[in-house]
């Protein structure tokens, strides 16, 4: 598939968003994911915070991302 240029996606289910969420503190994740929603978009979305810390982890340690059929 092809995003547009200025395509939207949710960071929790995006290779990029993870990357992104991955380079902030624990704290600035918390403040910016606190009030936010973790929709399912597919089965394989990750829908709460515990896995996408866990997710996150994952990023940090092997230094890259994966959208695992998480959005589309």
């Amino acid at each position: 598939f092809y995003l547009h240029p200025g395509s939207r996606v949710p960071a929790h289910c995006s290779a990029s968003g993870k990357l992104l969420l991955a380079q902030m503190s624990p704290a600035q994740r918390r403040r910016l994911l606190e009030h936010v929603e973790l929709e399912s978009y597919t089965p394989r979305t990750i829908a709460t915070l515990e896995a996408l810390e866990e997710e996150i982890q994952r990023v940090k340690k092997q230094g890259f991302a994966l959208d695992n059929e998480e959005f589309l």
